[in-house]
This record gives structure tokens, C-alpha cells and sequence, in this order.
């Protein structure tokens, strides 16, 4: 899913949101914690998260919270839906730029999975995917059936309750826990054991603000406002998951072993590794994975139209620029994957980090590429003209 954040303003966009907050009761194991925990606003990069055998889905409340700026995760609802999914045109996808161009007549097709697709997310086992309003699973690989989970609210402003995201256990989306308060929720795959995951205790509104989904956490951060007056508060609500997927790229970037920021967007940050500052601000980052199969641990941002990479297996002295390949992008531990308007290509990390420079081997050719993009353990996932396509890696 994409990650955004929620510019929370002027009395009447409260109203409006307040009006589109469902009331009803939760059941299952609601997440207590800190009702005042403020929100840091970064994910700690100092220290490798351990991914080797995390919690699976155990929440935590009052933790780190992410810069979920524009990075990668989506989900949100606002009341259940027990009717049959529609299929509707979601809108436009962000395409990739035009980039370097990727075509070779031997590259053979993308898979076609699913039409219309607004927003999506998956594991192994289950695509979770937006069309409109219609939240709704299917079984991989052919995901030939959609079961609907929820209708979400595609008219928030900066959308944020229309996120949601998948772990290897759970689907989670935004959904009402009270009058005026909307928190993440979570079901099992087969949408049961509906539990409240960021149960918060304030008398007056509790709004989310931003939603961050990476390999090991759901960061999410919620301003709440005294019934009567006072100051808003920021609080900050952290679930602990596994996920088989390499999130999106965004202002935030979580794969196995690492995590990059580009929190105040001239100053980068990841796992392992000092970065060197930026004259002018990215607009996003990714990190490839890091650990003892990783060779040649990366990081890539997005500045000014152009790809710059630093090799982080030591401190970085400086950025390379790969150029204009393309805007939507990720990593494993062994590859870069760009998408552009003329396709999708990969280049090796080692390339990049002993010659400096990105040779795109096509993957796909003659289409555009759009996010959100995902990295599987064999496969790429992105969406083009709103179908969802995946091609081995």
C-alpha cells in the first residue's frame, strides 16, 4: 500500500472526517497503551531491525513512529461491506517517468492479475486490493475470486483512510472505534477475529494521520482532540509484523535488515551507514536489503528526476547519479528494479557499487510502469494503466 501523511487543518475538514467515522463496537484483542505517546516522526536507523524471527502481528503501543511521508502501504475502512465487489476505475496510478528507455522483443509478457486496481498490497498467499471504494482479498496465484472486506473512505483528504496493508497473518485497514475515532484495524485472512490494533483511550476525536508499512512494523501516528478544548495531541501506535514483500518506496524505506529515511529530505539516513547530506531535497528512498548474503548493501534516492545511489556496506562519501531511469523503483539484496514510462529493467548491486553506473536489463518492454511497486522473493509487482502485473524477477 502507499504511505501518506494527513495534513489535519481547518474545523470543517474535522467535521467532514468526523462525519465519515463509523461507531461501533470492537471485538478481539484491543491493543491498549500510552494514550498521550508522542510520535518522533522516524524510524530508529541506528539498529538492524531483526527480522530473522520477529513477533508475528503482536502490538505495541507508543512506539517510533515513521515519516510516512509518501512511502509505500495502503489501507483503510470506515464501515464493513457485505455486498459483492464492483469492480470501478480506482483513477490514474503514478506513473514512472520517462526514464531510460527499456525494450528487447525477447522480454516476454507481465502477467496480468487483476483490472482496475486502485491500491494493493499482498503475501504469499493473498493479494489485499482497492478498487473504488471496495477493499476486497483474493487467493494467489490466479486470484479468481474477490471476497469483499470493507468499503473504505476514498474521500478523505490526503486519502489516508482508504490505506491499508497486508501482513503473512492479517489484513489491516482504518475502521471506527467509537464516535468520532477512527483506528487501524486488522482480520485474519479469511476476514475474521476482527480486533482493534490501536486502541486509544481519549474522550473527543482521534484521527489517523499518517500509516507506514514495512517488513517488520505498521507505523501509525493520530492527532486527538480534546472533546471540549485544549491542545491536540500526537500519539503514535506501532503493530510488529512478518510480510514476504519488500514495501514501497517512500520517504521511508523498511527491507530485510534495513531501514533508510529521508525524514527532513536533505539528510538521509540508513542502517549500517552514514550518508552524505543533500544540497537539495529527495523526494524519496530505498534501501536494499543488509546482512551477511548481502554483499553490497545500497541505497537509492530520487532527486531531482534522477537516480543517486550510495553504497553502504561502509560510510558513503558521496552520491553516484545513475541518471534518469525512471521514478518508481525498489530493492532486494541483489538487484535494483526501475520502472519507467517505456517499462521495467533491473541492475545489479555490485555494478552499482564497483563501477557507479545502472545498465537496466529489461524485464518488461513497451509499457508504463506505475506503483506501487512491490519486490517479492521471486517475483516484481506494479501496476500499469491500472492492471496488476507481476513478472519474475
Amino acid at each position: 500500500m502507499r504511505n501518506s501523511a494527513l495534513a489535519l487543518g481547518a474545523a470543517s475538514v474535522l467535521v467532514a472526517l468526523y462525519a465519515c467515522s463509523p461507531v461501533d463496537s470492537v471485538g478481539g484483542g484491543d491493543a491498549g497503551g500510552d494514550d498521550g505517546a508522542a510520535a518522533d516522526g522516524a524510524l530508529d536507523t541506528s539498529a538492524t531491525p531483526d527480522v530473522s524471527a520477529p513477533p508475528v502481528d503482536a502490538a505495541k503501543d507508543g512506539a517510533t513512529l515513521a515519516d510516512a511521508g509518501d512511502a509505500a502501504t495502503s489501507d483503510a475502512a470506515t464501515s464493513d461491506a457485505g455486498d459483492a465487489a464492483t469492480a470501478v476505475d480506482g483513477g490514474p496510478a503514478d506513473a514512472g517517468g520517462d526514464g531510460a528507455t527499456v525494450t528487447d522483443a525477447a522480454t516476454p509478457p507481465a502477467t496480468s492479475v487483476l483490472n482496475n486496481v486502485a491500491d494493493y498490497d499482498l503475501n504469499d498467499t493473498h493479494l489485499l486490493v482497492r478498487q473504488g471504494s471496495q477493499l476486497s482479498s483474493c487467493e494467489l496465484p490466479a486470484c479468481a475470486t474477490l471476497k469483499p472486506l470493507v468499503t473504505v473512505n476514498t474521500g478523505s483528504a490526503g486519502n489516508i483512510l482508504a490505506r491499508f496493508a497486508a501482513s503473512s497473518t492479517r489484513f489491516f485497514y482504518f475502521r471506527g472505534q467509537g464516535v468520532g475515532q477512527t483506528t487501524l484495524h486488522s482480520t485474519a485472512l479469511d476476514h475474521t477475529g476482527l480486533r482493534n490494533e490501536n486502541s486509544i483511550s481519549w474522550m473527543g476525536q482521534v484521527l489517523p494521520q499518517t500509516i507506514f508499512a514495512g517488513v517488520t512494523r505498521i507505523n501509525t501516528t493520530y492527532i486527538a482532540y480534546p472533546l471540549v478544548s485544549g491542545t491536540p495531541q500526537t500519539m503514535g501506535r506501532q503493530v510488529v509484523i512478518t510480510t514476504p514483500r519488500v514495501g514501497v518506496i517512500g520517504t521511508t524505506h523498511e527491507n530485510y535488515g534495513s531501514v533508510a529515511s529521508i525524514s527532513s529530505r536533505t539528510a538521509p539516513s540508513v542502517t549500517g551507514a552514514a550518508l552524505p547530506t543533500l544540497a537539495t531535497a529527495a523526494s524519496a528512498i530505498g534501501t536494499s536489503a543488509r546482512g551477511a548474503t548481502v554483499p553490497y548493501p545500497t541505497a537509492v534516492i530520487l532527486r531531482d528526476g534522477n537516480l543517486e545511489a550510495c553504497a553502504t556496506a561502509a560510510d558513503c562519501a558521496a552520491w553516484v547519479n545513475l541518471g534518469a531511469l525512471g521514478t518508481i523503483f525498489n530493492l532486494d539484496g541483489d538487484n535494483l528494479y526501475v520502472g519507467s514510462a517505456t517499462g521495467l529493467g533491473k541492475c545489479a548491486l555490485a555494478e552499482i557499487a564497483t563501477a557507479g553506473t545502472c545498465t537496466l536489463a529489461p524485464l518488461v518492454s513497451g509499457e508504463p510502469i506505475a506503483g506501487p511497486m512491490y519486490v517479492t522473493a521471486t517475483q516484481v509487482w506494479f501496476l500499469s494503466a491500472n492492471v496488476l502485473k507481476n513478472v519474475p524477477k
